[in-house]
């Protein structure tokens, strides 16, 4: 029995391996799958994100479709609130990084002189102190007192984790984003602009990607059509499914592993006070003293975070020192530092430089690939960072 669904199952990879093939050579062929958003990593980048996303809003967007887009966003908003927003669209000013009355920023702002509505972007990154709650204060003295609630933009819609109810409103990048790009790909006015329209199709594969969402219906809709011809193809695709899960479980783990010891041991030939701390829910780190342990260097063992903070006998810290630090670690990763509190700089989105295009599923069993066969490289490329801070 157990072999016989064995050999089902190699069958099914063996006709799903030609289905896929068959569609990647069409995408080589066809240039389908070139996208700016991935290239550049924009679909990564809450910053860049929410600068893509502010220039659709505006009126005066570089897409020269005025309100358009603007209009058909707060339709799709005003269907999650009991209290719909009334935004002159023709009027309405766009703002990106809008600064509150104590320094912090707000992704996006839209305003009209009569409301003022912000609005928070979260891709992957986590909530700061207090922000949700902050934006919605201060929305509140923009709006003379009137309750405008914070729209609160995740993938899937989650609410915001300190915040309370009546100051934030959620919608989705799974849901709602898509659902508002795709009305407006289908608006005759876009549809006669093509550069506007090729940039919104790239944009909602970009986004469908980060989602999680299948970036291309026809090719799994052929697979599911190969995995449903019988009730054996159904339970061999389930035993695959399973091997696959457990297969990148297993490598997560590994890597963790690989990484506190094997690769800690060699970066300890150089720097011996580096140490693998207990781990912090999904915090599973090294940490690494530099500038003669004035600071640290703390990186992520799947390289999802990275962070330089001060040291605890480094209570004041140098100015000159953390600008020259933080401007040295902006430089090596190309990634501008978070606005969080306590950190010299940090990113909560980083990627293991090699992998920066491969295919997110793949990433945990290649990352331990890449720790089991190719260690000394890893150890060579934390410690070139190590080098140029303290060099910095």
């Amino acid at each position: 029995m157990k072999q016989d669904l064995i050999q089902k199952s190699a069958m099914l990879l063996e006709h799903c391996s030609g289905t896929i093939k068959k569609f990647e050579e069409f995408y080589s062929q066809s240039g389908q799958k070139y996208n700016i958003f991935k290239i550049a990593d924009i679909n990564n980048d809450e910053v860049k994100t929410c600068k893509v996303l502010t220039d659709l809003l505006s009126v005066n967007g570089k897409h020269c479709k005025g309100d358009l887009f603007l209009r058909q966003f707060i339709e799709i908003v005003n269907k999650e609130t009991q209290s719909p927003f009334v935004v002159d669209t023709k009027k309405a000013r766009v703002k990106n990084e809008y600064s509150t009355d104590i320094g912090r920023r707000i992704d996006i702002v839209i305003e009209d002189g009569n409301i003022f509505i912000p609005i928070e972007v979260k891709i992957f990154a986590g909530d700061q102190d207090k922000q949700v709650s902050h934006y919605a204060e201060f929305s509140r003295l923009r709006n003379k007192n009137k309750n405008i609630p914070v729209i609160y933009l995740t993938i899937e819609g989650h609410p915001p984790s300190n915040a309370s109810k009546g100051e934030y409103i959620t919608i989705s990048w799974k849901e709602h984003i898509l659902k508002w790009l795709n009305i407006c790909l289908r608006n005759t006015e876009v549809e006669k602009s093509k550069p506007v329209f090729e940039v919104l199709k790239q944009l909602i594969l970009s986004i469908k990607s980060f989602c999680g969402v299948s970036e291309d219906e026809k090719m799994e809709n052929a697979i599911q059509s190969l995995v449903t011809q019988s009730d054996d193809n159904l339970k061999a695709a389930m035993a695959v499914k399973h091997a696959v899960d457990a297969l990148i479980i297993e490598a997560d783990d590994n890597s963790w592993k690989l990484f506190s010891t094997k690769i800690l041991s060699q970066i300890q030939k150089t720097v011996p006070d580096a140490e693998c701390p207990e781990p912090i829910e999904d915090w599973y780190y090294m940490n690494i003293p530099i500038r003669n342990g004035r600071y640290y260097f703390e990186l992520n063992y799947n390289w999802g975070k990275l962070c330089i903070q001060r040291s605890e006998s480094n209570t004041k810290g140098d100015l000159k020192e953390e600008r020259a630090l933080h401007k040295k670690m902006t430089d090596l990763t190309g990634i501008p530092s978070k606005d969080w509190e306590g950190f010299i700089w940090v990113s909560d989105k980083f990627t293991y430089p090699r992998f920066l295009n491969i295919e997110p599923e793949l990433y945990s069993y290649e990352l331990n690939k890449e720790y089991s066969g190719n260690m000394t490289e890893v150890v060579k490329l934390i410690l070139n960072y190590i080098n140029e801070l303290n060099k910095a």
